[in-house]
């Protein structure tokens, strides 16, 4: 209690003085939470646009990461087809070989139906490469979308370094 009595002596004459700068203190105090509040709102908007440019780049990412997949199936399937119509390719031959000029109906039937065989996994290796065209270019934008949200994310983290130097410097 006698603490806060001796207290109560000093911070009564302090609280009593009468400044003539009293409009300057209150003009820099002013000032100062000014600043505060503009370095709060900066923080707050820094804050807001970085969680949405994380998002972007976890968007780009799946993204990119779906037409990777979708490109490899593709390719896969034109592999396949380009495989199966060689195969095929191979099977007439072997059959218009062992037929000669004097094929039986039974025969004339198998090669005709491996002329068409070959026909279709041809248009469908072509299709899957026209697929495959189509995806790798949507493949490719979305790996040059992904790199350039990088580099702005990075420049954000730039200048959010700076900021922070900036903040850390002795007045």
């Amino acid at each position: 209690m006698r603490f806060l009595s001796i207290l109560a002596l000093f911070t009564v004459p302090v609280f009593a003085q009468k400044s003539e700068n009293d409009p300057a203190v209150l003009q820099s105090l002013l000032t100062e939470v000014q600043q505060l509040r503009l370095a709060i709102e900066r923080s707050t908007l820094l804050g807001t646009r970085t969680q949405l440019a994380l998002s972007r780049l976890q968007i780009q990412e799946q993204t990119a990461t779906r037409l990777a997949a979708q490109l490899n199936d593709v390719r896969h399937q034109a592999n396949n087809a380009l495989a199966e119509r060689t195969r095929m390719s191979e099977r007439l031959r072997d059959l218009e070989t062992r037929s000669g000029h004097d094929a039986n109906q039974e025969q004339m039937d198998s090669m005709k139906h491996a002329k068409y065989e070959i026909e279709r996994m041809t248009a469908e290796e072509q299709e899957y490469r026209t697929r495959e065209s189509e995806l790798s270019g949507q493949f490719q934008a979305a790996q040059n979308q992904l790199a350039e949200t990088r580099a702005r994310i990075s420049e954000m983290e730039q200048s959010l370094d700076a900021a922070i130097q900036q903040l850390l410097k002795p007045r």
